[in-house]
Formats: structure tokens, sequence, C-alpha cells
């Protein structure tokens, strides 16, 4: 693989050197943008070229996909071309992103030697007009793409003004002529025609899975000011995830605001809770126990929820494979689903045709959690009653009250309806907000999530059925938890104990 990834081999690693560096939004990243790649590979005299996706752009009055999105299509768009580096750095800026400060940025950085700047003939022509210009005119070498419709003796009059009056340095080089644009091929996007041939096949394969542009009504909906901090959020957040978690978080962001519109719910909310909610993942387990406790040593719902919880006909939420042909069609359903649903291979006879025990005595149910907790869990700061659900959390659970006081600390989220979707967004509760269903559904059936039995799931999810897809997402949890020999967490039997006799079609 030729690719090189910013966050994985650092910038640092071509001090000194001749870099070429290419901007923009890549929204979408399409068949123009590789040739002008590979035509600048080719011709400049470089040891890498930075493919850099914008961060905030400063005159862009059409909201851009999200980051991960916008930079997953860049590193899928240039696969296979050698001497590339994706790089992040913009995405990761707080900042607008003008040319001249990324430019000084990687300068201060790197020290290239030189440093090209590409751009297209469109872009020459403007110059003067970029922000602090005549401080940018010294500090790089301007590369413009020449492409075969351009007039060749205007472009090099403009070049030898720009040199005489500013002291510019200019060079040309050749690419083939092209009339693709991003915001045509958005367009046709939006409008249900397809983009193959337009773009990479890579990207095609990328915006199909996740029906990057599907959601267009929902970036609408939103105010400035709105958009403006899920920006930052996602900024922010962005150095807690791998690329992968980014594209999940993104993808549960978006559907999550989905829901919210055809649901009554903050637009701002789902679309924060989405992109937040796993931010605590790659921390630390003690990191992880420290943050939980921290967060849920005073929640208001940990009364409640002891007190729910013991009250819960536990009996009565078994679920039963109906035959062995269920467990077949589950098993070879279910591929892939996140923190529950990660299936190992089994035969249909070692599936256990009772997903849950038969908790009917206070006795077996203290017996459970207490073998279900981590010994390692601190709980001093928790009351007895508290403490029944917390320490029932596992590891792999941890990462929803860990996140939420994440949100709260580092990401300065201070509103406690996304603090809490967060925090259960795993284990689900009873009497859920309906954002907390939102979050806990979305991350369950979002774009990247693949298993067949996600439709009526989502079908329900969209006519505003949230109990019922509530209900029917739950159980194929604890299926899946069976599947793994596992039992599902004492608040997930209580949230499906309220939504158990919900109608479902």
């Amino acid at each position: 693989m030729n690719i090189k990834i910013s966050n994985l081999d650092p910038l640092e690693s071509f001090k000194g050197q001749p870099i070429a560096l290419l901007g923009g939004s890549f929204d979408p990243f399409h068949n123009a943008h590789q040739m002008l790649v590979k035509s600048a590979v080719e011709a400049l005299p470089v040891e890498v070229l930075l493919v850099m996706p914008l961060g905030w752009a400063p005159h862009k009055t059409t909201r851009m996909r999200l980051a991960a999105f916008r930079y997953e299509m860049s590193i899928r768009g240039v696969f296979g071309i050698p001497k590339v580096n994706v790089s992040d750095e913009e995405i990761k800026t707080p900042a607008i992103s003008y040319t001249i400060d990324t430019v000084t940025h990687l300068i201060n950085k790197i020290d290239p030697d030189p440093l090209y700047l590409v751009i297209g003939s469109d872009s020459f022509e403007a110059l003067p007009t970029w922000c602090r210009y005549q401080d940018l005119v010294r500090k790089v070498v301007f590369a413009v793409a020449r492409r075969g419709d351009d007039d060749i003796e205007e472009m090099h009059a403009l070049a030898k003004r720009y040199q005489e009056e500013d002291d510019a340095r200019v060079v040309f080089f050749k690419m083939p002529p092209s009339s693709l644009s991003s915001s045509d091929l958005r367009l046709a996007l939006r409008q249900g025609k397809s983009i193959d041939g337009a773009c990479p096949e890579k990207v095609v394969d990328l915006i199909k899975a996740y029906h990057i542009y599907d959601f267009q009504d929902e970036y609408d909906a939103l105010s400035e000011e709105s958009w403006s901090r899920i920006r930052s959020a996602e900024q922010a957040a962005w150095r807690y995830y791998t690329q992968k978690q980014r594209l999940h978080a993104v993808s549960v962001a978006q559907y999550a605001a989905r829901l919210a519109l055809s649901n009554g719910v903050d637009l701002e909310k789902a679309f924060m809770s989405g992109l937040l909610h796993d931010a605590a993942k790659n921390l630390s387990t003690d990191e992880c126990r420290l943050l939980a406790e921290s967060y849920l040593a005073n929640h208001h719902f940990a009364k409640d929820a002891a007190r729910v919880i013991s009250d819960v006909s536990f009996s009565n939420i078994n679920i039963l494979l109906s035959s062995d042909q269920r467990a077949k069609e589950y098993r070879a359903d279910h591929q892939d689903g996140g923190d529950h649903s990660v299936l190992p291979n089994a035969s249909s006879s070692e599936i256990k045709t009772t997903c849950l025990p038969d908790f009917s005595s206070s006795e077996m149910r203290t017996s459970y959690l207490s073998n279900a907790s981590s010994s390692k869990i601190r709980t001093s700061c928790l009351n007895d009653n508290e403490s029944i659900w917390f320490t029932s959390l596992n590891d792999s659970l941890l990462h929803g009250p860990a996140g939420a006081m994440l949100a709260k600390k580092i990401f300065g989220v201070d509103d406690q309806d996304i603090l809490d979707a967060i925090c259960f967004h795993s284990t689900a509760r009873p009497n859920m907000t309906t954002l907390e269903k939102v979050l806990y559904l979305a991350d369950k059936i979002s774009y990247d999530r693949t298993f067949k039995r996600l439709d009526p799931i989502r079908d329900h999810a969209k006519k505003g059925d949230l109990d019922a897809a509530m209900r029917l997402c739950l159980e194929e949890t604890f299926i899946a938890l069976n599947r793994k020999g596992k039992r599902p967490h004492p608040l997930s039997l209580a949230a499906f104990d309220q939504v158990r006799d919900v109608r479902v079609h």
C-alpha cells in the first residue's frame, strides 16, 4: 500500500525535503482531483505531495460533509499513487483554514525546501484576493496546473506580472482537461443520479456504503451557531478516535440527526451526541473506570435505576430462539454490530434455547450481578443501590459513562440531555428520553452497520415508532449476547421490560 497517512507517518519524517501541498474540501474527491495529484507528482521535483482536506473553510457557503468522510474519501482517492501523504493537519486545527496559516504551520514544523503550493488556473487568477497574499508569495512556489483549455499566453502574462510586482515564484505543469466539479456531483447525488465513473471507484463505494450525501436536509436544518459547534466538536474529538471509529461516529451522528428530525428532537443535540458517543473507547480501562465512576457517582438516575431494576420481572424477559432455522439465520445475518453483536462461529446445537436466565428471585439477581461485576471497579463513592448497576458494567460498557464525563470535562458539553444519551448509549435504560432512544438506535442501525436484520428496526425508527424499534433492537442485542455466551446488562433488561409488549410488524 503506497498511501501514507499523516497520523501514521508523521510529517516530521519529511523535514527539510521538497514538498508540494494540495488543499481542498474534496467534497467529494473526484477524478479531476486524482488527475491533479498524479500530474503534480509526476511534474514536480518533490519527495512527497501532501493532500490536505480543509478543516473550516473561510469562503464555503455550502456546508461540507463532516471531516471524517472527506478525509476518508481523500485517502481512498489517492490509493496506489506513490509519494502521496493524506494529511489531517487542517482538520485538527481549531480555526478557519486560511492557506497562509497552513503554510506557516508547515514551515515551522518541517521547514520544507521548497514548498510548492499546487493550485488550479482559476485560483491562480484570484491570488491577490487571498488572505495575506503578500506573505504567502514569500513562503511558497506556486505550482499551477495548466489544463488543455486554458489560455497559455494569458497565464504566462499573469505569472510575469506576479513575478514583477510581488516577486512571486511560479511554475506550470500540465494536466488533462476536465469539467468535473464537486458541487455538480453533490447535486447529482441529491437527485439520486449515479456518479459512477466520475469519482475513483473506492470513493464511490464509500459514498454508497455510508449514504454520505443522503442527509442534506439534516445539514440544512441546522442554524449557523449549531453547525459551528458541531464542527468544533468533531475537531476536538478527532484525536480520541481511530479513523475507523471516526467514520462510525459521523455515520451515527448523521443517522441520529435523521431520527431527530422525524421525532421532534433537537437536531444539534442529536448530531453532538453521535459525534462524541464513543470518544472514551480508546482510553485505558483504568481511565474509563475513573471517569465513569465520577459521572455516575452523583447522577440523579442512579437511585431510580437501582429501584427499577429490582422491580423488573426478569422471568418475563426471556427471548426464545424458536427453532434451529432461526439460529442459523441469525448466525448468517450477523457479521457486524458494535459492542454487543460481533459473533464467533458456532453450530446451532451450541445455542441455548433461552437467552436470559430466570431471575425470579432476589438471590438469583444478586448472584448474577455479583458474577457480572468487575472486581477491579472501585465503588467507594457509590452507595449500595447505585453500585448494583455500576459494578455490572463490564470493560466494554464503561466507555458510555466515561464518554459522558469526557464530553463534560474535555469537550465542554454542559447539556445534560446529551451527556445522558452518551452515558446510556450502550446499555439503554428504563424511562429513556427520546434523544437517548435516538442515539441508542442510531448507534446500532447507522449505515456502517451491515447485518441483514437492520431493516425492520430502521423501518420502525423512520416511521417514528421508536419503542417498537427499541424492542426489536434490544431483542437482537440479547440474541447476540446469548450467541456469545454472555448476559445482558441489568439496565438493558429493565429497558426491555418497558417495551416488550409494544406491537411490532
